[in-house]
């Protein structure tokens, strides 16, 4: 089967100078345009969404979304020159903070325009349907999942952290069923626990559901949903912005979509923290300014 870059390789005598730029655009930049929408990639062209769309018809595609697809499981198959994206600490005397700064809102930016919003709207459907939540982080992405679990148990009964392929996982094995749904959290270099983790529960029928930073991560072919959070590296510290904020919305759009059961658990948490007199700050009600 033909690759998208042999696609738009034939089709170039018939293509506009305007389509030919986009072709150039997607050969020039594979790896990233698989993380775009439409919009961003017609904005990084140049071209309007419409002639994107009519580029899409002229190499043999029926939609964008077919495109799209085609795309992200041909980048799936191969590897970047460069997958970690790393780039060198600036020599100059630019403050440190400044280029970190920088680096975390660019890659919150090209996250921002990866996800889908119907994408979006599925993966948390499918978390407020689900019974039972396994979060995998494995050895290196613990921390991530920690935070996600710490507020999600507010809002879910049954939400379980899997780290390791322990006696403790194996037991939690016994108690999946088709409500059970598993969202792992992995990224480049891919620890092989975690892959293993969602490979036994692949295996048990769960539903996997996937946060990483490329179509090419060894989880996508486990997982039946996929928000990707593009990374970049300076040293081998894992920039975290994207994967927090993204939990942040995921909290958020779960709240709007069912808001008086949310709300009532909320209400619950907070005066459980009344009770347990965790914080010197006691009389804030964060309940009080929903609606």
């Amino acid at each position: 089967m033909a690759t998208i870059n042999e696609k738009i390789k034939r089709a170039e005598p018939g293509l506009t100078k305007k389509q030919l730029s986009i072709g150039r655009y997607v050969c020039d930049h594979i790896y990233d345009v698989a993380l775009m929408n439409a919009a961003k990639i017609a904005k990084e062209v140049g071209v309007s969404e419409a002639t994107l769309t009519r580029f899409v018809y002229a190499i043999g595609y029926n939609s964008f979304s077919d495109f799209q697809l085609a795309l992200r499981k041909q980048v799936q198959k191969t590897k970047p020159n460069d997958p970690l994206r790393q780039i060198a600490p600036d020599g100059t005397d630019f403050p440190t903070y400044r280029d970190v700064f920088t680096l975390e809102k660019n890659l919150l930016d090209e996250a921002l325009s990866s996800i889908a919003p119907e994408c979006f709207e599925k993966f948390v459907g499918t978390l407020l349907d689900a019974e039972k939540v396994i979060l995998v982080g494995g050895p290196t992405n613990h921390y991530i999942v920690e935070y996600f679990a710490d507020y999600l148990c507010i809002f879910k009964r049954d939400v379980t952290v899997v780290h390791q392929m322990n006696m403790r996982f194996i037991g939690e094995l016994g108690y999946v069923n088709d409500k059970t749904v598993a969202v792992i959290f992995t990224y480049a270099r891919y620890p092989k626990e975690a892959i293993k983790i969602v490979d036994a529960l692949y295996k048990m029928g769960v539903k996997i559901l996937a946060v990483t930073d490329s179509h090419a991560s060894p989880v996508m072919k486990y997982s039946s949903q996929t928000l990707v959070t593009p990374l970049k590296y300076i040293l081998n510290i894992e920039p975290a912005s994207c994967a927090m904020t993204l939990i942040h919305a995921i909290l958020i759009e779960m709240y709007k979509k069912n808001k008086a059961n949310i709300k009532n658990q909320l209400k619950n948490y907070e005066s459980a923290i009344m009770l347990s007199d965790m914080f010197e700050w006691k009389d804030y009600d964060f309940t009080l300014k929903l609606d």
